[in-house]
Protein backbone atom coordinates (compact mmCIF):
# COMPACT_ATOMS: atom_id res chain seq x y z
CA UNK A 1 0.00 0.00 0.00
CA UNK A 2 2.93 2.68 0.92
CA UNK A 3 4.56 1.69 -2.08
CA UNK A 4 1.97 2.81 -4.28
CA UNK A 5 0.99 5.49 -2.92
CA UNK A 6 4.62 6.23 -3.21
CA UNK A 7 4.44 6.25 -6.79
CA UNK A 8 1.35 8.47 -6.98
CA UNK A 9 3.19 11.75 -6.45
CA UNK A 10 5.21 11.02 -9.17
CA UNK A 11 2.78 9.93 -12.05
CA UNK A 12 0.34 12.67 -10.91
CA UNK A 13 3.80 15.10 -11.78
CA UNK A 14 4.53 13.57 -15.04
CA UNK A 15 0.80 14.01 -15.82
CA UNK A 16 1.16 17.66 -14.76
CA UNK A 17 5.03 18.56 -16.93
CA UNK A 18 3.00 16.49 -19.73
CA UNK A 19 0.00 18.86 -19.65
CA UNK A 20 1.71 22.17 -19.02
CA UNK A 21 4.29 20.79 -22.19
CA UNK A 22 0.72 20.87 -24.23
CA UNK A 23 -0.37 23.86 -22.92
CA UNK A 24 2.93 25.93 -23.85
CA UNK A 25 3.13 24.22 -27.45
CA UNK A 26 -0.35 24.93 -28.43
CA UNK A 27 -1.52 27.44 -31.05
CA UNK A 28 -3.83 29.56 -28.82
CA UNK A 29 -0.43 29.97 -26.03
CA UNK A 30 1.66 31.18 -29.08
CA UNK A 31 -0.93 34.06 -29.63
CA UNK A 32 -0.94 34.65 -26.21
CA UNK A 33 2.54 35.05 -25.56
CA UNK A 34 3.44 36.78 -28.70
CA UNK A 35 0.15 39.36 -28.16
CA UNK A 36 1.59 39.84 -24.39
CA UNK A 37 5.36 40.27 -26.00
CA UNK A 38 4.41 42.77 -28.08
CA UNK A 39 2.50 44.77 -25.46
CA UNK A 40 5.61 44.89 -23.89
CA UNK A 41 7.75 46.47 -27.11
CA UNK A 42 5.14 48.69 -27.93
CA UNK A 43 4.45 50.42 -24.24
CA UNK A 44 7.91 51.79 -23.29
CA UNK A 45 7.89 53.54 -27.00
CA UNK A 46 4.41 55.18 -26.45
CA UNK A 47 5.31 56.59 -22.88
CA UNK A 48 8.91 56.90 -24.07
CA UNK A 49 10.60 58.11 -27.59
CA UNK A 50 9.37 56.67 -30.40
CA UNK A 51 12.03 55.69 -33.41
CA UNK A 52 10.90 58.01 -35.77
CA UNK A 53 11.03 60.44 -32.55
CA UNK A 54 15.03 59.14 -32.19
CA UNK A 55 15.97 59.30 -36.02
CA UNK A 56 13.18 62.02 -37.31
CA UNK A 57 12.30 64.74 -34.64
CA UNK A 58 11.40 67.04 -37.24
CA UNK A 59 9.01 65.13 -38.86
CA UNK A 60 6.66 64.65 -36.24
CA UNK A 61 3.11 66.42 -36.19
CA UNK A 62 0.60 66.15 -33.13
CA UNK A 63 -2.84 64.01 -33.27
CA UNK A 64 -5.35 64.43 -30.11
CA UNK A 65 -2.18 65.19 -27.82
CA UNK A 66 -0.34 62.31 -29.30
CA UNK A 67 3.03 62.54 -31.12
CA UNK A 68 2.32 61.16 -35.00
CA UNK A 69 4.70 61.35 -38.24
CA UNK A 70 3.78 63.81 -41.10
CA UNK A 71 2.32 61.58 -43.71
CA UNK A 72 -0.46 61.07 -41.09
CA UNK A 73 -2.82 63.38 -42.82
CA UNK A 74 -3.24 61.80 -45.67
CA UNK A 75 -4.78 58.43 -44.11
CA UNK A 76 -6.35 60.76 -41.24
CA UNK A 77 -8.40 62.32 -44.56
CA UNK A 78 -8.79 59.00 -46.06
CA UNK A 79 -9.92 57.74 -42.14
CA UNK A 80 -12.67 60.36 -42.21
CA UNK A 81 -13.91 60.16 -45.57
CA UNK A 82 -14.74 56.12 -44.77
CA UNK A 83 -16.98 57.39 -41.51
CA UNK A 84 -18.71 59.80 -43.78
CA UNK A 85 -21.30 59.36 -46.63
CA UNK A 86 -20.09 62.02 -48.87
CA UNK A 87 -16.69 62.10 -49.41
CA UNK A 88 -16.46 64.32 -52.03
CA UNK A 89 -14.34 66.57 -50.30
CA UNK A 90 -11.29 63.98 -50.26
CA UNK A 91 -11.04 63.70 -53.53
CA UNK A 92 -11.20 66.88 -55.26
CA UNK A 93 -8.24 67.42 -57.51
CA UNK A 94 -7.27 64.47 -57.32
CA UNK A 95 -6.89 63.43 -54.08
CA UNK A 96 -7.14 59.92 -53.96
CA UNK A 97 -4.33 57.79 -54.94
CA UNK A 98 -2.85 54.58 -55.16
CA UNK A 99 -1.11 55.23 -52.04
CA UNK A 100 -4.95 55.47 -50.24
CA UNK A 101 -6.04 52.32 -52.30
CA UNK A 102 -2.88 50.63 -51.00
CA UNK A 103 -4.16 51.10 -47.35
CA UNK A 104 -8.09 50.48 -48.05
CA UNK A 105 -7.81 47.75 -45.71
CA UNK A 106 -6.27 49.11 -42.90
CA UNK A 107 -7.72 52.24 -42.87
CA UNK A 108 -11.21 50.48 -43.03
CA UNK A 109 -10.13 48.60 -40.00
CA UNK A 110 -9.07 51.90 -38.83
CA UNK A 111 -12.03 53.89 -39.08
CA UNK A 112 -14.09 51.08 -37.44
CA UNK A 113 -11.81 51.21 -34.15
CA UNK A 114 -11.86 54.53 -34.07
CA UNK A 115 -15.86 55.02 -34.01
CA UNK A 116 -15.97 52.18 -31.34
CA UNK A 117 -12.98 54.06 -29.59
CA UNK A 118 -14.55 58.01 -30.56
CA UNK A 119 -10.34 58.33 -31.21
CA UNK A 120 -8.66 58.26 -34.86
CA UNK A 121 -5.27 58.20 -32.69
CA UNK A 122 -6.45 55.11 -30.68
CA UNK A 123 -7.94 53.61 -34.09
CA UNK A 124 -4.82 54.19 -35.97
CA UNK A 125 -2.88 52.90 -33.20
CA UNK A 126 -4.89 49.73 -32.13
CA UNK A 127 -5.30 48.85 -36.38
CA UNK A 128 -1.21 48.51 -35.86
CA UNK A 129 -0.98 46.58 -32.92
CA UNK A 130 -3.75 43.92 -34.58
CA UNK A 131 -1.50 43.92 -37.74
CA UNK A 132 2.14 43.57 -35.87
CA UNK A 133 0.27 40.37 -33.53
CA UNK A 134 -1.61 38.88 -36.64
CA UNK A 135 1.73 38.91 -38.61
CA UNK A 136 3.95 37.91 -36.01
CA UNK A 137 1.12 34.83 -35.48
CA UNK A 138 1.08 34.21 -39.05
CA UNK A 139 4.96 33.72 -39.19
CA UNK A 140 4.62 30.92 -36.56
CA UNK A 141 2.29 29.11 -38.87
CA UNK A 142 4.14 29.95 -41.87
CA UNK A 143 7.43 28.52 -40.13
CA UNK A 144 5.76 25.41 -39.49
CA UNK A 145 4.69 25.17 -42.95
CA UNK A 146 8.22 25.16 -44.08
CA UNK A 147 9.18 22.09 -41.97
CA UNK A 148 10.79 23.70 -39.11
CA UNK A 149 9.68 22.43 -35.29
CA UNK A 150 7.37 24.21 -32.85
CA UNK A 151 10.88 26.20 -30.95
CA UNK A 152 12.25 27.36 -34.22
CA UNK A 153 8.89 28.48 -35.24
CA UNK A 154 8.30 30.16 -31.73
CA UNK A 155 11.81 31.78 -32.29
CA UNK A 156 11.36 32.86 -35.37
CA UNK A 157 7.98 34.77 -34.25
CA UNK A 158 9.78 36.58 -31.27
CA UNK A 159 12.44 37.90 -33.70
CA UNK A 160 9.73 39.15 -35.96
CA UNK A 161 7.90 40.86 -33.35
CA UNK A 162 10.90 42.27 -31.97
CA UNK A 163 11.70 43.59 -35.78
CA UNK A 164 13.36 46.98 -36.44
CA UNK A 165 10.58 46.66 -39.36
CA UNK A 166 7.80 46.73 -36.64
CA UNK A 167 8.81 48.73 -33.99
CA UNK A 168 10.27 51.85 -36.21
CA UNK A 169 7.06 52.73 -37.23
CA UNK A 170 4.85 52.29 -34.28
CA UNK A 171 2.97 55.13 -32.91
CA UNK A 172 3.19 56.69 -36.20
CA UNK A 173 -0.35 56.05 -36.90
CA UNK A 174 -0.01 55.80 -40.71
CA UNK A 175 -0.85 51.72 -40.98
CA UNK A 176 3.17 51.50 -41.48
CA UNK A 177 2.95 48.43 -39.33
CA UNK A 178 -0.16 46.65 -40.34
CA UNK A 179 1.35 47.42 -43.96
CA UNK A 180 5.01 45.30 -43.25
CA UNK A 181 3.28 43.15 -41.38
CA UNK A 182 0.83 41.87 -43.97
CA UNK A 183 3.30 39.98 -46.01
CA UNK A 184 3.32 37.23 -43.70
CA UNK A 185 -0.16 36.12 -43.64
CA UNK A 186 -0.46 36.93 -47.39
CA UNK A 187 2.37 34.50 -48.47
CA UNK A 188 0.80 31.89 -45.68
CA UNK A 189 -2.86 31.85 -46.80
CA UNK A 190 -1.44 31.13 -50.59
CA UNK A 191 1.14 28.34 -49.69
CA UNK A 192 -1.70 26.49 -47.60
CA UNK A 193 -3.75 27.06 -51.30
CA UNK A 194 -0.94 25.72 -52.99
CA UNK A 195 -0.28 22.66 -51.06
CA UNK A 196 -3.85 21.66 -50.32
CA UNK A 197 -4.45 18.90 -52.95
CA UNK A 198 -7.82 18.00 -52.08
CA UNK A 199 -8.78 22.05 -53.32
CA UNK A 200 -10.07 22.10 -57.09
CA UNK A 201 -8.11 23.90 -59.05
CA UNK A 202 -10.99 26.59 -59.97
CA UNK A 203 -11.03 27.10 -56.22
CA UNK A 204 -7.55 27.09 -56.04
CA UNK A 205 -7.12 30.10 -58.55
CA UNK A 206 -9.75 31.91 -56.97
CA UNK A 207 -8.53 32.02 -53.69
CA UNK A 208 -4.84 32.69 -54.77
CA UNK A 209 -6.29 35.60 -57.14
CA UNK A 210 -8.43 36.84 -53.48
CA UNK A 211 -5.40 36.62 -51.23
CA UNK A 212 -3.45 38.82 -53.96
CA UNK A 213 -5.97 41.32 -54.31
CA UNK A 214 -5.87 41.46 -50.64
CA UNK A 215 -2.46 41.97 -50.62
CA UNK A 216 -3.16 44.77 -52.56
CA UNK A 217 -5.21 46.53 -50.14
CA UNK A 218 -3.12 46.07 -47.30
CA UNK A 219 0.22 47.40 -49.10
CA UNK A 220 1.69 46.10 -52.13
CA UNK A 221 3.16 42.30 -51.34
CA UNK A 222 2.08 40.55 -54.37
CA UNK A 223 4.77 41.62 -55.90
CA UNK A 224 6.59 39.91 -53.86
CA UNK A 225 4.31 36.63 -53.35
CA UNK A 226 3.94 36.07 -56.64
CA UNK A 227 7.85 35.38 -57.31
CA UNK A 228 8.28 33.46 -54.27
CA UNK A 229 5.90 31.32 -54.71
CA UNK A 230 7.12 31.15 -58.06
CA UNK A 231 10.41 30.18 -57.02
CA UNK A 232 8.92 26.93 -55.15
CA UNK A 233 7.95 25.19 -58.41
CA UNK A 234 11.12 23.67 -59.28
CA UNK A 235 11.06 21.02 -56.09
CA UNK A 236 7.03 20.15 -56.53
CA UNK A 237 6.29 17.41 -57.85
CA UNK A 238 2.55 19.09 -58.93
CA UNK A 239 4.97 22.03 -60.69
CA UNK A 240 2.87 22.59 -63.91
CA UNK A 241 -0.23 22.49 -61.89
CA UNK A 242 1.50 25.19 -59.47
CA UNK A 243 2.44 27.32 -62.13
CA UNK A 244 -0.31 27.48 -64.02
CA UNK A 245 -2.56 28.13 -60.72
CA UNK A 246 -0.08 30.81 -59.72
CA UNK A 247 -0.34 32.45 -63.80
CA UNK A 248 -3.98 32.34 -63.97
CA UNK A 249 -4.70 33.42 -60.55
CA UNK A 250 -2.33 36.51 -61.16
CA UNK A 251 -3.94 37.41 -64.29
CA UNK A 252 -7.17 37.11 -62.54
CA UNK A 253 -5.83 39.63 -59.90
CA UNK A 254 -4.99 42.13 -62.73
CA UNK A 255 -8.46 42.06 -64.09
CA UNK A 256 -9.78 42.34 -60.63
CA UNK A 257 -7.55 45.83 -60.29
CA UNK A 258 -8.53 47.50 -63.48
CA UNK A 259 -12.26 46.53 -63.18
CA UNK A 260 -12.18 47.86 -59.63
CA UNK A 261 -10.50 51.02 -60.98
CA UNK A 262 -12.85 51.44 -63.74
CA UNK A 263 -15.84 51.34 -61.48
CA UNK A 264 -14.64 53.72 -58.82
CA UNK A 265 -13.88 56.50 -61.64
CA UNK A 266 -17.66 55.30 -62.95
CA UNK A 267 -18.70 56.63 -59.35
CA UNK A 268 -16.39 59.55 -59.41
CA UNK A 269 -13.69 58.46 -57.13
CA UNK A 270 -11.02 58.32 -59.49
CA UNK A 271 -7.30 56.31 -58.49
CA UNK A 272 -4.52 58.81 -59.09
CA UNK A 273 -0.80 57.58 -59.69
CA UNK A 274 1.00 58.49 -56.13
CA UNK A 275 4.16 59.13 -56.75
CA UNK A 276 5.48 55.81 -54.66
CA UNK A 277 3.62 53.76 -56.59
CA UNK A 278 6.23 50.63 -57.37
CA UNK A 279 5.16 50.91 -61.28
CA UNK A 280 5.91 54.37 -60.83
CA UNK A 281 8.81 54.25 -58.84
CA UNK A 282 10.71 51.05 -61.12
CA UNK A 283 9.95 53.25 -64.35
CA UNK A 284 11.14 56.62 -62.62
CA UNK A 285 14.58 55.12 -61.69
CA UNK A 286 14.76 53.06 -64.31
CA UNK A 287 14.41 56.23 -67.16
CA UNK A 288 16.82 57.76 -64.67
CA UNK A 289 19.68 55.09 -64.72
CA UNK A 290 19.12 54.99 -68.25
CA UNK A 291 19.89 59.20 -68.49
CA UNK A 292 22.96 58.96 -66.29
CA UNK A 293 24.28 55.76 -67.79
CA UNK A 294 23.91 53.86 -64.52
CA UNK A 295 26.75 55.56 -62.42
CA UNK A 296 28.32 53.55 -59.62
CA UNK A 297 26.97 50.18 -61.30
CA UNK A 298 29.91 48.26 -60.28
CA UNK A 299 29.82 49.01 -56.52
CA UNK A 300 25.77 48.80 -56.62
CA UNK A 301 25.62 45.07 -55.11
CA UNK A 302 27.91 45.96 -52.42
CA UNK A 303 26.07 49.17 -51.40
CA UNK A 304 22.41 47.04 -51.65
CA UNK A 305 23.90 43.89 -49.08
CA UNK A 306 25.12 46.68 -46.70
CA UNK A 307 21.94 48.50 -46.80
CA UNK A 308 20.09 45.00 -45.99
CA UNK A 309 22.68 44.21 -43.39
CA UNK A 310 22.11 47.54 -41.60
CA UNK A 311 18.03 46.86 -41.96
CA UNK A 312 18.40 43.76 -40.14
CA UNK A 313 21.35 43.82 -38.06
CA UNK A 314 24.28 42.02 -39.04
CA UNK A 315 23.58 39.77 -35.79
CA UNK A 316 20.12 38.74 -37.51
CA UNK A 317 21.76 38.70 -40.80
CA UNK A 318 24.57 36.39 -39.39
CA UNK A 319 21.93 34.14 -37.65
CA UNK A 320 20.15 34.01 -40.87
CA UNK A 321 23.10 32.32 -42.71
CA UNK A 322 24.05 30.02 -40.26
CA UNK A 323 20.40 28.61 -40.34
CA UNK A 324 20.45 28.15 -43.86
CA UNK A 325 22.54 25.08 -43.27
CA UNK A 326 19.84 23.54 -41.42
CA UNK A 327 16.57 24.77 -43.56
CA UNK A 328 14.79 22.79 -45.95
CA UNK A 329 14.93 22.78 -49.46
CA UNK A 330 11.45 24.48 -49.85
CA UNK A 331 13.14 27.48 -46.88
CA UNK A 332 16.43 27.79 -48.30
CA UNK A 333 14.70 28.43 -52.30
CA UNK A 334 12.46 31.42 -50.13
CA UNK A 335 15.58 32.59 -48.15
CA UNK A 336 17.14 33.11 -51.87
CA UNK A 337 14.59 34.37 -53.10
CA UNK A 338 13.47 36.94 -50.48
CA UNK A 339 16.81 38.20 -50.40
CA UNK A 340 17.19 38.93 -54.27
CA UNK A 341 13.75 40.12 -54.19
CA UNK A 342 14.84 42.72 -51.25
CA UNK A 343 17.83 43.84 -52.32
CA UNK A 344 16.57 44.48 -55.60
CA UNK A 345 13.64 46.26 -54.45
CA UNK A 346 15.67 48.68 -52.83
CA UNK A 347 17.42 49.01 -55.56
CA UNK A 348 14.63 50.86 -56.91
CA UNK A 349 12.88 52.38 -53.58
CA UNK A 350 16.42 52.83 -51.40
CA UNK A 351 14.59 52.61 -47.69
CA UNK A 352 15.69 50.15 -45.19
CA UNK A 353 11.94 48.26 -45.01
CA UNK A 354 11.93 47.77 -48.51
CA UNK A 355 15.35 46.35 -48.15
CA UNK A 356 13.36 43.49 -46.12
CA UNK A 357 10.87 42.85 -48.19
CA UNK A 358 12.17 38.98 -47.88
CA UNK A 359 11.66 39.07 -43.99
CA UNK A 360 9.58 36.27 -43.29
CA UNK A 361 12.01 33.60 -45.02
CA UNK A 362 15.50 35.56 -43.02
CA UNK A 363 13.94 35.54 -39.55
CA UNK A 364 12.80 31.65 -40.00
CA UNK A 365 16.32 30.77 -40.69
CA UNK A 366 17.57 33.20 -38.17
CA UNK A 367 15.25 31.13 -35.56
CA UNK A 368 16.67 27.85 -37.06
CA UNK A 369 19.76 29.13 -35.88
CA UNK A 370 18.95 30.01 -32.68
CA UNK A 371 17.46 26.76 -31.99
CA UNK A 372 19.91 24.16 -34.12
CA UNK A 373 23.11 25.68 -33.82
CA UNK A 374 23.34 24.98 -29.99
CA UNK A 375 22.16 21.80 -29.89
CA UNK A 376 24.84 20.62 -32.98
CA UNK A 377 27.34 22.32 -30.82
CA UNK A 378 26.69 20.84 -27.92
CA UNK A 379 26.16 17.65 -29.79
CA UNK A 380 29.88 17.78 -30.96
CA UNK A 381 31.00 18.59 -27.31
CA UNK A 382 29.05 16.03 -26.05
CA UNK A 383 30.16 13.23 -28.72
CA UNK A 384 34.23 14.34 -27.87
CA UNK A 385 33.42 13.91 -24.23
CA UNK A 386 31.73 10.82 -24.40
CA UNK A 387 34.50 9.21 -26.14
CA UNK A 388 37.16 10.89 -23.66
CA UNK A 389 34.97 9.63 -20.29
CA UNK A 390 32.92 6.93 -20.90
CA UNK A 391 31.61 6.68 -17.45
CA UNK A 392 29.96 10.21 -17.48
CA UNK A 393 28.03 9.46 -20.94
CA UNK A 394 24.50 9.87 -18.98
CA UNK A 395 25.87 12.86 -17.16
CA UNK A 396 27.46 14.67 -20.40
CA UNK A 397 24.22 13.96 -22.16
CA UNK A 398 21.90 15.76 -19.78
CA UNK A 399 24.47 18.66 -19.28
CA UNK A 400 24.59 18.98 -23.20
CA UNK A 401 20.73 19.11 -23.92
CA UNK A 402 20.65 21.67 -20.61
CA UNK A 403 23.58 23.84 -22.23
CA UNK A 404 22.20 23.60 -25.47
CA UNK A 405 18.98 25.25 -24.03
CA UNK A 406 20.36 27.86 -22.11
CA UNK A 407 22.69 28.94 -24.85
CA UNK A 408 19.89 29.80 -26.86
CA UNK A 409 18.06 31.30 -24.48
CA UNK A 410 21.54 33.81 -23.96
CA UNK A 411 21.30 33.89 -27.72
CA UNK A 412 18.05 35.33 -28.27
CA UNK A 413 17.95 37.59 -26.11
CA UNK A 414 21.68 38.97 -27.56
CA UNK A 415 19.71 39.15 -30.84
CA UNK A 416 16.43 41.18 -29.20
CA UNK A 417 18.84 43.00 -27.90
CA UNK A 418 20.74 43.81 -31.14
CA UNK A 419 17.85 45.61 -32.42
CA UNK A 420 16.41 46.99 -29.37
CA UNK A 421 18.81 48.81 -27.45
CA UNK A 422 16.64 52.04 -27.11
CA UNK A 423 14.88 50.24 -24.24
CA UNK A 424 17.79 50.34 -22.32
CA UNK A 425 19.42 53.68 -23.22
CA UNK A 426 21.23 52.87 -26.48
CA UNK A 427 19.58 54.66 -29.48
CA UNK A 428 22.44 54.05 -31.80
CA UNK A 429 20.60 51.46 -33.90
CA UNK A 430 17.44 53.45 -33.75
CA UNK A 431 18.68 56.57 -35.12
CA UNK A 432 20.73 55.02 -37.83
CA UNK A 433 17.86 52.80 -39.00
CA UNK A 434 16.41 55.93 -40.02
CA UNK A 435 19.59 58.47 -40.84
CA UNK A 436 19.44 57.22 -43.83
CA UNK A 437 16.70 59.17 -45.28
CA UNK A 438 16.71 62.11 -42.86
CA UNK A 439 14.59 65.01 -44.54
CA UNK A 440 13.54 67.91 -41.94
CA UNK A 441 9.66 68.71 -43.38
Amino acid sequence: MKARLAQRPSKDSSAAVAAWLQVVRSPAFVGLFLAVLIVLLAWPRFTGPSWRALGMPFELRESEGNTVQWEQHRLFNALRATLRSDAGWLIEDGRYDTDHYRALLPTYVSAILAYWLDGSYKGFALADLLGWWIGSWALYYLARRLDTGHLHALTAAVLLAASPLLISHMWQNAVHVAHSASLAPCFLVALLLLTNKKLAFFWRVIGLAATLYVASLTYQYQWIVVPCLLSLVVVERRRWEWLLSIMVSSIIFVMITLVIYRILGAVGLPVATFSNDPLTVIMWRLNHALESGFPGIGSLPLSLARMQIRAYHLVIVSLSVIGFAFASTRLRILVLTGTILGLASSYFHPVFWVAMNGYPFVYISAGLALVQGPRWLADVVARISSRLYPQFVAQIMSGSELLAKLSTVVLLLLALWSTNGDLFGDYNFAQQWWDFAYIPR
